[in-house]
């Protein structure tokens, strides 16, 4: 959070009456060109961003049979990109050299580095994932 966001709460009872419906704001991004376009992106449930956390992790192994959990980032962030906009990526396929037209293969060469990290980063901030609880509870004592 940042120190001139401010955080809005409400007592629980006030929920019935508040619209639960997905976030959704639209963002500059930049593309593989150096250009930049607007994208529509809303906010992600907890179930879509663990189920593709689930299929972007892999396990290491450690010492005594520990496995790490490592995340494919490449894999992940183009998911979570395409989770959270409504743009059909697969007709950028032809375009771009693509011979499956699935996210993972599209997003990485129509968005720059840059433009990916900074949708998904917005994507996060407004699904609530880049919150730190810590802080909230401090702001809320405040």
């Amino acid at each position: 959070m940042t120190e001139n966001q401010t955080i809005e709460f409400i007592s629980l009872e006030d929920i019935l009456n508040e619209d639960l419906s997905a976030v959704s704001t639209e963002i500059p991004v930049q593309l593989i060109n150096g250009k930049y376009t607007k994208l529509k992106i809303k906010s992600i449930t907890q179930e879509q961003e663990a189920k593709i956390r689930k299929r972007c992790t892999r396990y290491e192994g450690g010492k005594r049979g520990m496995k790490t959990p490592v995340i494919n980032d490449e894999l992940y962030n183009p998911l979570i990109i395409a989770a959270a906009t409504e743009v059909d990526w697969g007709m950028f396929a032809e375009k771009v050299g693509a011979t499956v037209p699935a996210p993972e293969f599209i997003i990485p060469k129509v968005l720059s580095i840059g433009g990916i990290v900074h949708a998904v980063q917005e994507i996060q901030r407004i699904s609530g994932l880049d919150e730190d609880m810590d802080e909230l509870v401090k702001a809320a004592k405040n």
